[in-house]
């Protein structure tokens, strides 16, 4: 016999677990509304000023439900991200007859042969290095 059919609770946790994703699904809809929004505007992806009231309302709403602040916080700073990066991540525009086309790729020149060594040239390497992502303090301005 099944632990599930001795006992439901975990059944209940699968529902409410579900309903979790269902709203994060909904709330990435909004993101990507409010992306236009920023676009349209624009705004920079990242407004510090809304997320730490964000994250002091949630902390706030924490201690009536009896959950850990640092658990919740930590929660919000991931859902926070991957809202910043679906905002980075999403087209200028949804109609893609507005859109002008990218330019190509150019080819990065090797800027080691041809200029003299100084404090500049390996951060410009860095930033040319085959990751396929700046690095972090790079990135778009989320």
């Amino acid at each position: 016999m099944s632990y599930s059919l001795v006992c439901p609770i975990p059944d209940e946790i699968d529902r409410i677990d579900n309903r979790i994703l269902d709203l994060l699904g909904q709330r990435k809809d909004i993101v990507s509304k409010v992306s236009d929004v920023k676009r349209r505007h624009q705004l920079k992806v990242l407004d510090r000023t809304r997320e730490a009231s964000l994250l002091e309302d949630r902390r706030l709403r924490c201690e009536n439900l009896g959950l850990r602040k640092e658990v919740i916080e930590s929660l919000y700073r991931v859902v926070l991200t991957a809202s910043r990066d679906h905002q980075a991540a999403s087209p200028t525009d949804s109609s893609p007859l507005s859109r002008a086309p990218a330019p190509p790729l150019q080819p990065v020149p090797n800027v080691v042969q041809s200029v003299e060594w100084t404090l500049e040239i390996p951060i410009r390497l860095k930033w040319f290095s085959t990751s396929k992502q700046p690095p972090e303090r790079d990135r778009l301005a989320v």
